[in-house]
């Protein structure tokens, strides 16, 4: 009988136990289904264009960007409306202005929601980039640009072609460098990356040396130092050949733009 009793008593113990775990893990799970991010907004103080929003407890959050309405009729998520990749972040914001530059004008939303719990996400209100908006955030890399260009030493690493970057990536072949986003190269157009600006052909080939590019002259780095990786836009400062640069990187003489015939 003492043996019973021992028995019993061990199995009440086990369930008992049991139980207690199976409450801990519930009530993880409902601590999980709580979480959220509370009021979420742009923010445009400092010159760019940021996605912010509450976070004081520190929530590990997912945060994509969209250009055009974020959701199908259906209610699914349109993916063909993602800009660059998803971000991942304890922070209370994420700094958007290169991606909306290199997008263009449009509308623009991003989502968020805490990491691991994708159904609990938040759509921001809409932000409208027009021409004349666009033009003060590419005023804003730009800066941005020149203070780095100033700030750099002459030994430490410049990040450039080959190095990973925040969406897209580098591709060379046959020593020729092109960036890829969505699985297509960049072509035509330029590309503000990792605090730089580049400059890619109509065949997507990254460009270098003096170009003529919309009735400016710019100079793209030849040979990369600590301060300009290869391809990367001069800007404020004077080209290896001793020519002046403006602000927006274009050719200047006693501050006015030469134009490329």
């Amino acid at each position: 009988m003492k043996r019973l009793w021992k028995t019993v008593s061990i199995l009440l113990s086990a369930c008992l136990l049991a139980a207690a775990f199976a409450g801990t893990a519930l009530a993880a799970k409902d601590d999980d289904e709580d979480l959220y991010i509370g009021s979420v907004w742009w923010d445009e103080d400092n010159g760019g264009v940021r996605a912010a929003w509450d976070n004081e407890d520190g929530i590990s959050c997912k945060v994509q960007l969209y250009r055009g309405n974020p959701l199908k009729s259906n209610g699914r998520f349109d993916s063909s409306h993602k800009v660059g990749t998803q971000k991942s972040t304890k922070k209370d914001y994420v700094d958007f202005t290169a991606e909306i530059v290199n997008k263009g004008t449009g509308s623009y939303y991003f989502v968020i929601y805490p990491k691991t719990q994708a159904t609990n996400y938040t759509i921001s209100e809409r932000l409208t980039v027009d021409s004349d908006y666009m033009a003060d955030l590419k005023s804003h890399l730009a800066y941005k640009h020149s203070e780095a260009a100033g700030s750099s030493s002459g030994t430490g690493g410049a990040a450039g072609p080959g190095e990973a970057a925040a969406s897209g990536g580098w591709s060379q072949s046959g020593g020729v460098w092109r960036y890829y986003e969505n699985s297509a190269a960049v072509a035509s157009d330029w590309r503000y990356i990792n605090d730089k600006w580049y400059y890619f052909g109509a065949d997507g080939a990254m460009l270098t040396g003096w170009q003529a590019i919309g009735g400016a002259w710019y100079y793209l780095t030849v040979s990369a130092d600590a301060a300009h990786p290869e391809g990367s836009m001069y800007c404020s400062e004077t080209t290896p050949d001793g020519y002046t640069v403006n602000g927006s990187g274009a050719w200047v003489v006693d501050g006015a733009v030469q134009p490329a015939a």
